[in-house]
């Protein structure tokens, strides 16, 4: 007989980026997402739009979420805002979600939504220590041929510290970011 994982974090994403940075985070903030426990829906390259899969991956994983014990489970969700807004991002989540027939999440749904503005890499290099970012520059070229962990672990400790921090935030802390954070005391 099979032994059937019991997962209990998935993190659908865009790219490895997304997937190595937040499941470091994950790890830790001191969630089990060992390989039984974290399941990683990511886009495959070369595919088509890696934003696209993600909308259209997004109800299918809130369904399964939901026909779980939620208290038990949890959905981390990253998407590039790229070239929208975070609020543009945010409703064609939910519209997808209306199209597919699921209700809107609810405020206590252990659902993520982070959206990095213009892509996670800003995040990454502002949480690196590398100063104020703004979020309509591409910062991917700094991160392109560097191996994920390389940059991704510290980076995920220095969210987990921005989170757990009870002073504000820096003042130069890009918005996207602070509605990352915002996001992520859902899961908890």
């Amino acid at each position: 007989m099979v032994a059937r994982r019991q997962v209990s974090h998935v993190i659908l994403c865009e790219d490895v980026q997304h997937q190595v940075l937040f499941r470091w985070y994950l790890r830790l903030s001191g969630f089990n997402v060992g390989p039984r426990k974290l399941r990683i829906e990511r886009a495959p390259k070369g595919f088509g739009s890696a934003e696209q899969f993600v909308r259209e991956r997004y109800p299918t994983e809130v369904q399964t979420y939901r026909a779980r014990n939620p208290a038990y489970w949890a959905l981390v969700v990253a998407i590039d805002a790229d070239k929208w807004s975070i609020a543009d991002r945010v409703r064609q989540l939910s519209e997808a979600l209306q199209d597919a027939g699921e209700e809107a999440r609810t405020a206590n749904e252990r659902i993520a939504l982070l959206i990095p503005r213009r892509n996670v890499e800003t995040w990454i290099h502002y949480l690196l220590g590398h100063g104020a970012v703004d979020e309509i520059s591409d910062y991917r070229k700094f991160y392109r041929d560097r191996p994920k962990n390389e940059h991704c672990r510290p980076a995920a400790e220095r969210l987990m510290d921005l989170k757990k921090s009870e002073t504000e935030l820096p003042e130069d802390c890009p918005e996207s970011l602070r509605a990352g954070l915002e996001e992520l005391k859902r899961l908890d």
